[in-house]
């Protein structure tokens, strides 16, 4: 289905709830309730939840495609084509808004989370051996490694990760450990922003300009200063995976078998998907939610709030 262009090397090659009160929870078991960092010129959040669509089961929705193997995260390329990691695969694969495979990245070190980057370069989380590295995809396919985390004895690696459009930076949640780093995607220079987090697998920027974390944990979706500083609960949604923004809210999935929206002010929540198998990566693309779902393998539009 896909075609076979040149390699990584040894490792990777390049081929074609309810609602919630509104108050934001410190992410420590002995910090206190906090007040959430309000925007005052943000739209009002009933009004945001309001325009949300009703609750949709996932066998109810939009297909784009269904792949082979193990589909995990997803990330989105500036053409609005998507990038899904599939660790069954071994592989990204480079997929048309249509369902149509482009190309595809070999990776046999377990890929999760991806970024592109504003030049094109792929920026891929290696689970199996805790590092980052950096696929220009292309005839060469020239790969680098950015960072090499600490060795994650026992335990899953890194997962999910996300892009700081405005400061150029990557944001890691080092899963393991429970850490939140800005990494630079030219030099891999780190910065610790956040700790005790629990098990983090995602981040994202918020409408805010703070940055949002999701965790496997009843730590759920959590916020953190741009700059670092202590993580703070919003909502008490938990055992969350993927999480973007669009339009001033927030989108996450859980792995009870939800899409939800959630007011980043209130930490109010809405249900978007339910019954869903395994809800994993999630992106936007036109103003449009992308789904990734692990067990049925789909690939589906999902409709934003108003």
């Amino acid at each position: 289905m896909a075609l076979l262009l040149t390699g990584l090397g040894a490792a990777a090659s390049c081929s074609p709830q309810s609602q919630v009160p509104p108050t934001l929870r410190a992410a420590t078991p002995s910090s206190t309730l906090a007040t959430p960092n309000a925007n005052p010129t943000a739209t009002p959040p009933q009004a945001l939840l309001s325009g949300c669509p009703p609750t949709k089961p996932e066998g109810a929705l939009q297909l784009i495609t269904r792949l082979p193997g193990d589909p995990d995260d997803v990330s989105v390329s500036p053409d609005g084509s998507v990038w899904v990691s599939d660790s069954d695969e071994n592989a990204l694969l480079h997929i048309s808004s249509t369902g149509r495979l482009l190309s595809r990245i070999d990776d046999r070190n377990a890929p999760e989370g991806s970024v592109v980057l504003p030049d094109g370069r792929v920026v891929i989380a290696d689970q199996s051996d805790n590092r980052i590295v950096v696929v220009t995809p292309g005839g060469s396919a020239l790969t680098r490694v950015l960072d090499v985390l600490p060795a994650a004895t026992n335990r899953l690696g890194v997962d999910g990760i996300g892009y700081d459009a405005a400061d150029g930076r990557l944001l890691v949640p080092d899963s393991p450990v429970g850490e939140l780093l800005s990494i630079s995607p030219e030099d891999g220079t780190e910065t610790l922003l956040a700790g005790g987090m629990g098990r983090i697998v995602d981040a994202t920027v918020g409408p805010d300009g703070a940055i949002y974390a999701v965790a496997e944990t009843s730590k759920g979706l959590q916020q953190v200063p741009a700059r670092g500083g202590a993580a703070v609960q919003v909502g008490d949604l938990t055992d969350l995976d993927d999480v973007v923004a669009l339009d001033g809210m927030l989108y996450v999935t859980d792995l009870g078998g939800s899409v939800w929206a959630v007011d980043p002010v209130t930490g109010a929540d809405r249900e978007l998907v339910s019954h869903a198998a395994a809800p994993q990566g999630l992106a936007t693309v036109a103003g449009r939610l992308v789904l990734v779902d692990e067990t049925t393998r789909t690939v589906s539009w999902v409709t934003p709030c108003a």
